[in-house]
């Protein structure tokens, strides 16, 4: 367990964090300057998503328009098994105050400050790259972050 402390207000989310994250479709093709595009943007209706900020895959620069990462989309129930594809519900590892998992023996992750929803799991191997859009007026505030340290499960695990 670890607390992100002293850290406040930087340009670009920390790895190793969990944070809430939503698309702007018609940002992200505006330069596109295609109407079609655009159109089909604003009839979208963007969600919210809970991630894992694994890793950078880019530095931020202060002078970058956005910054790469890798995510882990983080699930509210185990994985469906997908024989085609090898994925059993036991390929997950619960975030805790969640603590059911197929196999009795697999520890939940801690974090601090506990993680705020009781239903949540990682599931292995599933990640996204996802760009994330400099906002240099308006920093990432990490005083409500939500981080995970070190854990032997999720390092095992990756």
């Amino acid at each position: 367990m670890c607390r992100i402390s002293g850290v406040g207000k930087v340009i670009a989310p920390h790895s190793r964090t969990y944070a809430a994250i939503r698309m702007e479709p018609e940002a992200t093709v505006e330069a596109l300057d295609d109407p079609e595009a655009t159109a089909e943007a604003r009839s979208m209706s963007p969600k919210t998503y809970l991630v894992f900020v694994d890793m950078f895959l880019s530095l931020p620069w202060p002078q970058s328009r956005y910054f790469e990462y890798l995510l882990s989309p983080i699930a509210p129930r185990l994985r469906a098994e997908d024989p085609r594809l090898g994925f059993t519900p036991d390929m997950t590892v619960p975030i805790f105050p969640n603590k059911p998992h197929p196999s009795a023996g697999r520890e939940p992750v801690h974090t601090d400050p506990e993680f705020p929803f009781s239903n949540c799991y990682h599931w292995i191997g599933y990640y996204v790259k996802v760009c994330v859009r400099a906002r240099p007026r308006e920093l990432f505030d990490h005083g409500e972050a939500v981080p995970c340290g070190p854990s032997p499960v999720l390092l095992e695990c990756s």
